[in-house]
Protein backbone atom coordinates (compact mmCIF):
# COMPACT_ATOMS: atom_id res chain seq x y z
CA UNK A 1 0.00 0.00 0.00
CA UNK A 2 1.05 3.52 -0.93
CA UNK A 3 -0.16 6.88 0.67
CA UNK A 4 0.48 9.64 -1.55
CA UNK A 5 0.38 13.45 -0.65
CA UNK A 6 1.19 16.70 -2.65
CA UNK A 7 2.87 18.90 -0.94
CA UNK A 8 1.92 21.49 -3.70
CA UNK A 9 -1.93 21.19 -2.88
CA UNK A 10 -0.69 22.24 0.41
CA UNK A 11 0.59 25.23 -0.81
CA UNK A 12 -2.16 26.48 -2.71
CA UNK A 13 -4.47 25.86 0.03
CA UNK A 14 -2.33 27.77 2.85
CA UNK A 15 -1.85 30.36 -0.37
CA UNK A 16 -5.93 31.06 -0.73
CA UNK A 17 -5.85 31.28 3.12
CA UNK A 18 -3.38 34.37 2.43
CA UNK A 19 -0.90 32.52 4.53
CA UNK A 20 2.52 31.98 3.01
CA UNK A 21 4.49 28.71 3.12
CA UNK A 22 7.99 27.32 3.22
CA UNK A 23 8.80 23.72 2.07
CA UNK A 24 12.12 22.39 3.55
CA UNK A 25 13.98 19.23 2.34
CA UNK A 26 14.06 15.83 4.64
CA UNK A 27 17.14 16.74 6.17
CA UNK A 28 15.88 19.81 7.93
CA UNK A 29 13.53 18.97 11.21
CA UNK A 30 10.30 21.12 9.75
CA UNK A 31 8.28 19.96 6.68
CA UNK A 32 7.13 23.77 6.14
CA UNK A 33 6.74 26.88 7.73
CA UNK A 34 3.28 29.13 7.60
CA UNK A 35 3.66 32.68 8.08
CA UNK A 36 1.30 35.52 8.26
CA UNK A 37 2.27 38.27 6.44
CA UNK A 38 1.84 41.51 8.36
CA UNK A 39 1.53 39.99 12.25
CA UNK A 40 5.12 38.51 12.03
CA UNK A 41 3.43 35.33 13.13
CA UNK A 42 4.53 31.80 12.39
CA UNK A 43 4.37 28.53 12.93
CA UNK A 44 5.96 25.44 11.72
CA UNK A 45 5.40 21.55 11.34
CA UNK A 46 7.97 18.52 11.92
CA UNK A 47 8.24 15.86 9.65
CA UNK A 48 7.18 13.83 12.18
CA UNK A 49 3.70 15.36 12.19
CA UNK A 50 3.92 15.29 8.73
CA UNK A 51 4.47 11.54 8.52
CA UNK A 52 1.53 10.69 10.60
CA UNK A 53 -0.70 11.21 7.72
CA UNK A 54 0.25 8.41 6.01
CA UNK A 55 0.35 6.33 9.45
CA UNK A 56 -3.07 7.44 10.39
CA UNK A 57 -4.50 8.16 6.87
CA UNK A 58 -5.54 11.91 7.65
CA UNK A 59 -6.26 14.48 5.57
CA UNK A 60 -4.00 16.65 5.03
CA UNK A 61 -6.03 19.57 4.86
CA UNK A 62 -6.73 18.59 8.29
CA UNK A 63 -3.23 19.11 9.37
CA UNK A 64 -2.99 22.63 7.73
CA UNK A 65 -6.36 23.47 9.32
CA UNK A 66 -4.57 22.17 13.18
CA UNK A 67 -1.77 24.55 12.16
CA UNK A 68 -3.66 27.27 11.34
CA UNK A 69 -5.83 27.37 14.28
CA UNK A 70 -2.63 27.26 16.23
CA UNK A 71 -1.04 29.97 14.44
CA UNK A 72 -4.35 31.94 14.89
CA UNK A 73 -3.90 31.77 18.46
CA UNK A 74 -0.38 33.42 18.82
CA UNK A 75 -0.58 36.94 19.89
CA UNK A 76 0.94 39.34 16.63
CA UNK A 77 4.15 40.46 17.17
CA UNK A 78 5.15 43.90 17.86
CA UNK A 79 7.38 45.99 15.57
CA UNK A 80 9.18 47.12 18.22
CA UNK A 81 10.15 43.53 19.15
CA UNK A 82 9.14 41.90 23.19
CA UNK A 83 10.84 45.25 24.85
CA UNK A 84 10.49 48.17 24.05
CA UNK A 85 12.71 51.55 25.17
CA UNK A 86 10.06 52.08 27.63
CA UNK A 87 10.06 48.93 29.26
CA UNK A 88 13.67 49.18 30.64
CA UNK A 89 14.54 50.22 33.89
CA UNK A 90 17.51 51.66 35.12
Amino acid sequence: MFVVYDLEELLSASTQRGLEMDLFSRDQESAFELREPGSGRNIRLAWQMLDRLALEFTSPMWLLSAAIERLDAQEPLSSAGPLSDGDLSQ
